[in-house]
């Protein structure tokens, strides 16, 4: 490569190469490194971690020689050149390649940068069993819906992740982290399969992707997904996820709706000492108080039923604050078995319930 000039919009590479910047690897010959290539007037965008890879594609170029249109990958320091295309008040900017250096210039700025002298081979594959994930961005409203219950550095390795599991065109969403459970279900038009996508990726795809129609695919070892001008890909978790659908009742003894905004407000007050809660149904009225009884929040309201259970405040509330249904169904069978709550039709969190101290020695005894 001699002496071929890059031009492009700097707002353009910037946001790129500031997006690809999340996704360095962090040690060895290939730290810190971003690659830029060109083929039919378009640059792509990649980097890795060699766990999650991110490939920015279709930015328009155009080069000193019209008879070019296309040029070899190159490799230089992500934080370097954005912090040099940050510092430049030029709306286009110029890349000057060289054999061991790039000229980046704009208005009266130039700046030289070293490139790498060996360039970290970065694929971003789509072969592969293709699943149709055009769902009205349903797996991202999914990944909202279970992501607070991801656990993170678990011994057991699938609960720090996300199963996505379809089966008679029926796809479930799920995390745990052992003490809660939530299940997005939606229905869907494809094979059966079922991957764990580490939490990273869970984040990595929900702020990339949010309102946009995706495709993804399957792998042996990785799930590909992509949207208009971003492909990106992790690799999945090689595990087995617990038997999640038999730990969600089917049925209920009692069964409640009531307003969202009414639960998360009288369990945020009556929280304000301890997060040990106490949730107590009867006489037309719900009443929200904490394990010692010092905080108590109550509302009548006519609920037809008969229940109690201790409940983790936090937990409850990680609940209510992933989804926006303005009503939440509650369902109680026995003492001590799991409480689910249910937003909408696709979505339920099982919550594992907490003992009820009745005496101050007890109480003790559960801390």
């Amino acid at each position: 490569m001699s002496n071929l000039t890059i031009n492009t919009n700097t707002s353009i590479l910037t946001k790129a190469i500031a997006l690809a910047s999340n996704y360095l690897s962090k040690d060895g010959q290939f730290a810190g490194q971003v690659i830029l290539s060109g083929k039919d007037g378009v640059m792509n965008v990649k980097s890795t971690d060699n766990v999650e890879t991110i490939k920015i594609k279709d930015i328009s170029f155009t080069t000193n020689d019209m008879t070019i249109d296309n040029f070899e990958e190159i490799a230089l320091d992500a934080k370097k050149l954005l912090k040099v295309l940050k510092a430049l008040k030029g709306e286009n900017v110029s890349l000057e390649l060289e054999s061991s250096k790039v000229t980046v210039k704009s208005n009266r700025s130039k700046v030289k940068l070293d490139l790498y002298e060996e360039v970290q081979h970065i694929e971003v594959s789509s072969n592969g069993e293709t699943i149709s994930l055009n769902l009205d961005n349903n797996l991202i409203e999914g990944f909202n819906h279970v992501a607070h219950a991801i656990d993170s550095n678990n011994s057991k390795y699938e609960l720090n992740g996300c199963l996505i599991k379809t089966t008679n065109n029926k796809m479930q969403i799920v995390s745990t982290d052992s003490r809660r459970l939530p299940v997005a279900t939606y229905e869907v038009t494809s094979e059966d399969f079922e991957v764990i996508i580490p939490k990273r990726g869970v984040a990595s795809i929900c702020k990339l992707f949010s309102g946009y129609n995706l495709t993804a695919s399957i792998l042996e070892d990785m799930i590909v997904v992509e949207a208009k001008n971003v492909s990106y890909s992790i690799r999945l978790i090689n595990g087995k996820f617990p038997e999640f659908e038999r730990i969600v009742p089917k049925t209920f003894k009692e069964e409640i709706s009531l307003s969202r905004t009414l639960l998360i407000e009288m369990t945020e007050e009556a929280s304000v000492l301890s997060e040990e809660l106490v949730v107590d149904v009867s006489n037309n009225a719900i009443t929200i108080s904490d394990m010692l009884g010092d905080t108590e929040v109550s509302e009548e309201l006519e609920l037809n039923a008969e229940f109690r259970f201790g409940i983790n405040a936090k937990n409850l509330i990680d609940f209510l604050n992933s989804t926006d249904e303005d009503t939440i169904s509650m369902g109680f069978n026995e003492s001590g078995l799991p409480i689910v709550f249910l937003a909408g039709n696709s979505y339920k969190e099982v919550l594992m319930p907490i003992i009820i101290a009745t005496s101050t020695e007890e109480l003790s005894n559960v801390a």
